[in-house]
């Protein structure tokens, strides 16, 4: 007698959510030959993602493009690779595959395509397309021509786009023409000029969510900005190079806040920690940002050899940080033969336990105001690590 799994006999919808979870590879060559009925759900499954890097191997590639309808694909990513040119992903996808007939395509990610490629891709998509999310990234140096420049900024101008990442050279930010009114809602950059930056926030009266890695500053002390950009909630500050003063004033002018992200690229002055840690005591959060909601931050600033954790850490441990806000903070110590670095960082990037990046320095310590046992208080729990292996190759060469 044949047995049959209960699997077999589950309805299709609730086998289309447990493909929603696995990529086109194993729904078409895994899942689909395991019965005819499987093969018939997998073939006719339509919201395939897709996945090629420069490291695909030209064979799955060939294969995947002979089986898959083009019609069933919902998520594309393909990305190049800046060190190999022989390996052209991108290329021979659009080789095996023909994407006008992709018109379920709702998020494209395309990553160190060639400009030729890249045109193809767009000619095709700003006439056919439903593109809900658009990331496109380029090595920082690559510059584009005018026609591809026409061609990305009538992509941006697809009315269904809603996210878009463009990790590009400043230059093409620079060129794009913004639609008006444009539907974006959440935007990611590499980096852009603070006027460049305000006029992208002005044409974009529909931008929620904001995020960039570097910030190039010209003049943004010496614009006269009478605007706030009220419909930006949520924003994201990367690898962070200009003075607190700097970043407080950039801040200013988005008072509708609820989530803010700050990281340090390079480590800063030991004032740029201390003021950082009077933004409650200053009143700026308060006055500035009424509504954040989430903080998350790591950030990096030199400190003297004497440093007294507790007294870094006592303007986190106020019932505005502790109970209204619920952010806890981590302060961590490192010293060794560059000297002496403390990081502050929010409950996003740090836990309780003693952090494991520190296995390198010399001493490295840190303390955490934290939640314990449903209780809020400060941790009194310090941890110290020392490694021994250095210290002692320290020794032996002063011996020497």
């Amino acid at each position: 007698m044949e047995s049959t799994s209960p699997f077999q006999t589950l309805p299709v919808e609730l086998i289309y959510r447990m493909l929603d979870l696995l990529d086109a590879k194993d729904i078409l060559f895994s899942f689909g030959h395991v019965c005819r009925r499987f093969y018939t759900i997998a073939h006719n499954y339509n919201s395939l993602s897709i996945k090629f890097t420069y490291d695909s191997p030209i064979a799955d590639i060939r294969r995947l493009c002979r089986v898959l309808k083009p019609e069933n694909i919902v998520v594309l990513s393909l990305k190049n690779s800046l060190y190999r040119s022989k390996n052209n992903a991108i290329q021979l996808f659009l080789r095996c595959t023909f994407i006008c007939q992709m018109t379920r395509l709702r998020s494209l990610s395309i990553g160190d395509v060639e400009e030729y490629d890249l045109q193809t891709i767009m000619h095709v998509l700003i006439t056919t397309s439903t593109l809900t999310s658009l990331s496109l990234k380029m090595n920082k140096i690559k510059i584009l021509t005018n026609d591809s420049i026409v061609l990305l900024s009538a992509m941006v101008a697809i009315p269904s786009l809603h996210k878009l990442t463009l990790v590009v050279d400043r230059k093409i930010i620079d060129q794009i023409l913004w639609p008006n009114p444009c539907t974006i809602q959440e935007l990611r950059i590499r980096t852009c000029t603070d006027e460049n930056l305000f006029n992208i926030l002005h044409q974009l009266s529909n931008l929620r969510i904001f995020g960039m890695n570097e910030f190039n500053i010209q003049s943004i002390n010496q614009i006269v900005q009478r605007t706030s950009y009220y419909q930006l909630t949520s924003f994201s500050f990367n690898y962070i190079s200009i003075s607190i003063d700097k970043i407080e004033f950039l801040l200013s002018f988005f008072p509708s806040l609820i989530h803010l992200k700050l990281t340090t690229k390079a480590i800063q002055s030991y004032d740029f920690g201390k003021r950082f840690s009077q933004w409650e005591q200053e009143h700026f959060i308060g006055e500035k940002l009424p509504l954040l909601q989430k903080f998350d931050f790591d950030i990096s600033f030199m400190c003297d050899n004497n440093l007294n954790l507790e007294s870094i850490l006592t303007p986190f441990c106020t019932s505005f940080w502790l109970e209204e806000k619920h952010w806890f903070v981590t302060a961590i110590y490192r010293h060794d033969n560059w000297g002496s670095i403390l990081t502050l960082q929010s409950s996003i990037f740090s836990t309780e336990i003693f952090p494991n990046k520190l296995s390198s320095n010399a001493v490295s310590y840190s303390a955490t105001t934290r939640r314990s046992d449903n209780a809020l208080k400060r941790s009194n729990d310090w941890n110290l690590r020392i490694n021994l292996s250095w210290i002692s190759m320290v020794n032996i060469k002063c011996l020497l």
